[in-house]
């Protein structure tokens, strides 16, 4: 009749047991119908380990950037969790939570491969992109990427 230890691992909780019908020498088990109700130990007791310490922010991964080229964003996941229940809590400090995102920059020295760079078909303007010094923008470079990978 060995009781398992107190869960959660801190604040207050439940220990609890099996306890069976067994014969007096401990060597047959029978059904519960067999033994007095009324005399079986209790299976169940409060517990305490003592105080929990606060939830805390759990902080994910940050994403890649949003833009293959440029300014960009980049997000992750923050959750409270709490420590007595192992499941998310409303109960930490916003003030102290870590940020979901921030700015980044990806290098836009080499585009995508040769194979997969293109001009957009709908975009007609490629040409006066290149003449006007425009590939250097996120937004006509990825247009007109075929256009401006010639520039040299």
């Amino acid at each position: 009749m060995l009781l398992l230890q107190c869960k959660p691992s801190c604040g207050s909780g439940w220990k609890t047991r099996e306890v069976r019908c067994m014969s007096s020498d401990r060597r047959e088990r029978f059904d519960d119908a067999v033994c007095d109700a009324m005399q079986k130990p209790i299976t169940r007791t409060q517990c305490n380990n003592g105080k929990c310490p606060p939830p805390r922010w759990h902080v994910g991964k940050w994403s890649a950037c949003s833009a293959p080229c440029g300014q960009g964003q980049r997000t992750r996941r923050v959750v409270c969790i709490s420590k007595a229940t192992g499941r998310q809590s409303d109960e930490c400090p916003m003030n102290r939570k870590p940020r979901t995102m921030q700015q980044c920059e990806s290098s836009c020295d080499s585009g995508p491969p040769a194979d997969q760079c293109v001009d957009d078909k709908k975009v007609a303007y490629c040409p006066l992109v290149l003449k006007f010094k425009f590939c250097n923008r996120t937004y006509f470079r990825k247009m007109c990427c075929a256009t401006c990978s010639r520039m040299g």
